[in-house]
C-alpha cells in the first residue's frame, strides 16, 4: 500500500508530501517516484487547479449538449417535412456523441473531484466502474429525452433538461470529492447554498445539511450509498436547482487519502 503524509512545518525545512514508494504510473505521483518529496505548494496548487479547472469543464459540456440537441431538432424537422435534399447527420450519430460528452465529461468530472480533494493517482478499476455505473443510468435518461425532443413530447423544458446534465457533472465531481480522500481524520458536512443562494432549500437538502461533520466513511454510508449527493437528480430539487456544497475539515494534519489508495 502506498504511503503518504505531510510533514510538519520546520523553520529551515519546507513542508512536504513524502510517498514511502513507487506510486502508480502516470499524473504528478509518477514524477516523484518513491522515496522523494512532493512540495506542499505544489500539492496545494494541484487540488486548486482541479477545483478552478470544473466551470469550464462544465460550460464546454453545456455548450456541446446544446448544439447536438438544436442539430437533433432541426434534423427530425426536416425529416418530418420531407423537403431537405441535404444529406442529415443520422440521428444515431447525434446520440453517440451525446453519449460520448457524457462519457468524456463524467470521467474528467470525476477525476478534478479526486484531485480537489488532494488525491492525485488516478482513477482505480472500483472508482472507474462506479462512474460507469452512473453514466449507464444517465444514458438511459438521455434516449428517452432524445426521443420526447423527435415525438416534441416531455413535460419539463428542454433548456431546464440541459441544465439537469451539466448538474449530474457536477454531482460526479462531488462524488469524486468524497471517495477519492477517505483518510480517517478528514470530516465532510453537507451544506446548503454554496454555491449560490436559493429561495429555499429542499427538504432533502435541509435534511443532510442538518447532519453534524461525518468521517468520509459515515458520510458514504449515510448519503451516497443510499443515492444522494450535492446536485444529485435523487433530491426533491431535482440537483439541477440545488445550490449545495460540501464543506471539509480534518482532526490533526491535513492528508491526501493517496496513503489508502491501492494501486
Amino acid at each position: 500500500m502506498t504511503r503518504l503524509h505531510i510533514l510538519p512545518s520546520q523553520p529551515s525545512v519546507p513542508q512536504k508530501v513524502l510517498i514511502h514508494r513507487r506510486a502508480p504510473s502516470g499524473g504528478l505521483g509518477d514524477r516523484y517516484k518513491g522515496g522523494q518529496f512532493i512540495p506542499n505548494d505544489l500539492w496545494q496548487a494541484e487540488k486548486r487547479k482541479a477545483e478552478s479547472a470544473l466551470p469550464d469543464l462544465l460550460s464546454g459540456f453545456g455548450d456541446r449538449l446544446q448544439f447536438l440537441r438544436q442539430v437533433y431538432v432541426q434534423n427530425s424537422e426536416l425529416i418530418k417535412e420531407g423537403t431537405t435534399k441535404v444529406k442529415l447527420v443520422p440521428l444515431s450519430t447525434i446520440e453517440w456523441r451525446m453519449k460520448a460528452a457524457v462519457r468524456e465529461t463524467y470521467a474528467r468530472a470525476f477525476l478534478l473531484g479526486k484531485k480537489a480533494a488532494g488525491n492525485l493517482f488516478s482513477a482505480t478499476p472500483a472508482e472507474i466502474k462506479a462512474v460507469k455505473k452512473l453514466r449507464i443510468e444517465e444514458f438511459y435518461w438521455l434516449r428517452n429525452f432524445l426521443k420526447d425532443m423527435r415525438d416534441e413530447g416531455g413535460v419539463m423544458s428542454y433548456e431546464k433538461r440541459m441544465d439537469m446534465y451539466r448538474a449530474a457533472a457536477r454531482e460526479i465531481y462531488n462524488v469524486g470529492y468524497v471517495i477519492g480522500n477517505q483518510s480517517p481524520n478528514r470530516y465532510l458536512k453537507w451544506q446548503t447554498e454554496v454555491l449560490r443562494n436559493v429561495k429555499e432549500s429542499c427538504p432533502d437538502c435541509v435534511r443532510f445539511s442538518n447532519m453534524d461533520w461525518l468521517s468520509v466513511a459515515d458520510f458514504i454510508r449515510d448519503i451516497i450509498s443510499k443515492g444522494y449527493i450535492c446536485q444529485s437528480g435523487k433530491l426533491a430539487c431535482k440537483g439541477y436547482l440545488c445550490g449545495c456544497g460540501i464543506l471539509e475539515k480534518f482532526v490533526g494534519p491535513e492528508t491526501s487519502g493517496m496513503q489508502n489508495q491501492v494501486e
